[in-house]
């Protein structure tokens, strides 16, 4: 703990960056990794990492903590991804699975989209609760193919005979308040997104390098 810039990182790809940074700035380094493969849950993870730099402070007032703000912002996600509606996720996983499975679906669901539209459907990629920008493209094009989903369901149920997934994936992209809540976490999303991809700490040091 003699160097002069504490970074706590998650990634060997983010730690040679920072460190170059470092070494430019004519600073000594010192890291600790709180990534990887570890068995600590996702709030005890958190709660360390802003525990350790209190901690790292006291030690040595003049430490420079970096902390990645993109990390903590991609636990936060996650946590806020498990207190999801349920019915939300089987809305977006089940449609994901109805055209995955067969080419079938694909093709009559291609005519209604383009009967619409005039233009092809993009595809509905697998819901996932750690990829910001997975779970965002599978909402956003969820939200902008609502008509021609609930329109393809509408189709599929009534031409098969007693189709329960076609039945409940039809009503629930007719109620309203799906639409809104898809709406909300896709804003939300891309906020979370936008913040993430600038951290105002690695910016200040970046400029006074070039200085």
């Amino acid at each position: 703990m003699d160097g002069s810039i504490g970074c706590m990182v998650n990634g060997a790809s983010l730690a040679m960056a920072t460190m170059v940074l470092i070494m430019l700035s004519g600073n000594q380094k010192w890291f600790l990794d709180l990534g990887g493969r570890s068995r600590w849950s996702q709030r005890e993870r958190w709660a360390s990492s802003l525990g350790l730099s209190t901690l790292l402070r006291e030690i040595n007032p003049e430490l420079i903590v970096i902390t990645c703000i993109g990390h903590l912002l991609r636990l936060a996600a996650e946590e806020a991804c498990q207190a999801l509606p349920r019915h939300f996720d089987f809305m977006v996983q089940e449609t994901h699975r109805w055209f995955s499975q067969s080419t079938k679906p694909q093709i009559e669901y291609a005519k209604v989209h383009k009967t619409l539209s005039g233009k092809m459907p993009t595809k509905i990629v697998k819901l996932s609760n750690i990829r910001r920008l997975v779970r965002l493209q599978a909402v956003d094009a969820t939200l902008d193919q609502r008509d021609a989903l609930k329109l393809h369901f509408q189709i599929t149920e009534s031409n098969k005979e007693r189709c329960y997934t076609a039945s409940q994936l039809y009503r629930m992209y007719c109620t309203l308040e799906n639409k809104l809540f898809l709406t909300f976490l896709s804003n939300s999303l891309k906020g979370v997104m936008a913040i993430s991809y600038f951290n105002p700490k690695t910016s200040i040091l970046s400029n006074s390098l070039r200085m």
